[in-house]
């Protein structure tokens, strides 16, 4: 959803950007391991995996711009960015006799939540000497922000 108004020498405007999705990957591996003649099967091992997850993200961006005379401008833009991942998984690792009976076995799950947070903010002005000739300048600040549990 975008936003802006202008009115006088002010010129607002916003920006709002969302996104929800679900992801699945289902991984079934199966191998065969063989002797040095390449026929006879020395052990297997089946591994299935399955992972969920579940994205959500949004960006925000908001600022203004302020024209001090027809030819100068000055401006703000403020931005956040967010981005929260839940994602799980298991996996097993089934190894097997060459007759295909169970020898031994590895299980894993997996929980992982993601927040990210990004956030910059951007001061800026302009000034036009004619059509052809323009100064202008930006100065940006970021910051980062990471939590992994």
């Amino acid at each position: 959803m975008g936003l802006n108004y202008s009115a006088g020498r002010w010129n607002l405007f916003a920006n709002v950007t969302g996104n929800f999705s679900r992801s699945f990957s289902n991984l079934d591996a199966f191998r065969s391991y063989y002797a040095s003649d390449n026929k006879t099967v020395t052990s297997m091992l089946e591994q299935p995996s399955h992972f969920h997850g579940k994205l959500f993200s949004e960006t925000i961006k908001a600022g203004a711009d302020y024209k001090l005379s027809p030819n100068t401008s000055v401006g703000m833009v403020l931005t956040q960015n967010a981005f929260r991942r839940r994602s799980s998984g298991n996996n097993r690792a089934i190894w097997m006799n060459p007759q295909g009976e169970h020898d031994s076995l590895i299980s894993t799950n997996s929980l992982n939540p993601d927040n990210l947070n990004n956030y910059a903010v951007n001061l800026n002005a302009r000034h036009s000497f004619s059509a052809n000739r323009e100064l202008s300048a930006d100065l940006d600040y970021l910051g980062y922000g990471i939590r992994n549990h």
